[in-house]
């Protein structure tokens, strides 16, 4: 009985590298292959529009190689899709790119690790408001002269989408630092994000949280001290529907009804 063909059977042994890409039938191959090419588009305009700096970036942030592979993760992600679905997927993925891109550019005008003595980038600084992950975007709707950026999505969360191995080396820092090893995986990353001095240095205040737990508090006092914005803390009540939670709370802060 002849072996049926699957989506792994297009992939190199040991490097699971693409032979060739997915055949879909010619109208969605095609289309496939002209997004891809609009995609290469969109990081070469990047690229070429700031090379010095892009390089520079490259080059003093672990986390700028995770990058280099966004054509290859995004056929991951299209993978087997067809028709509409195909579609639907490889413009909002370009989209993605797009916008990522043009963050990237304004991150790197600001910042003070690339540019040290820039009036230029202390000028931008000043209209930027570094917001912590867990907050809404929409925060800067109340600043319309500034621009709010998600301080950790760019080093953080978009790199390790794309690269599952990329928080390790951030992880392990923090752990040599003294922090607990039992710790959510995201603090700790962000955390040794901050002691390897790898957040781009930018903006002029920022808002953090307590969210989404107590290993998130333990970063954000980190990543204070290291990062040395001024900062607003909007804190939120952990476990305040939880009758037991609510009640081991009330006794670590001796406060009672």
């Amino acid at each position: 009985m002849k072996k049926k063909k699957g989506a792994a059977d297009n992939l190199k042994d040991k490097n699971a590298i693409q032979k060739h890409r997915e055949w879909r039938g010619g109208r969605d191959t095609a289309y496939d292959y002209l997004q891809w090419c609009r995609l290469w588009g969109i990081l070469i305009k990047w690229a070429a529009a700031h090379p010095v700096q892009n390089v520079k970036a490259l080059f003093r942030y672990r986390w700028m190689f995770s990058y280099l592979t966004v054509p290859s993760f995004f056929d991951r992600l299209c993978e087997g899709q067809r028709g509409a679905g195909l579609r639907g997927a490889r413009n909002n993925l370009n989209y993605l790119a797009s916008d990522v891109t043009k963050t990237l550019t304004t991150i790197f005008n600001a910042d003070m690790h690339l540019h040290p003595d820039s009036k230029k980038a202390e000028e931008l600084n000043r209209k930027i408001i570094c917001v912590d992950e867990l907050l809404p975007n929409l925060l800067g709707k109340g600043f319309p002269d500034c621009k709010m950026i998600l301080f950790q999505e760019y080093p953080m969360y978009l790199p390790s989408l794309i690269n599952q191995h990329s928080p390790v080396h951030y992880i392990e820092q923090s752990e040599l630092y003294g922090l607990p090893a039992d710790v959510c995986p995201l603090p700790s990353f962000e955390a040794g994000l901050a002691i390897e001095d790898d957040f781009p240095k930018i903006g002029c205040c920022m808002l953090t949280s307590n969210m989404p737990c107590d290993g998130s508090i333990m970063t954000t006092m980190l990543q204070e001290r290291r990062i040395g914005l001024p900062s607003q803390v909007l804190n939120v009540p952990l476990r305040w529907k939880e009758g037991r939670g609510a009640g081991l709370c009330c006794r670590r802060n001796q406060i009672c009804d």
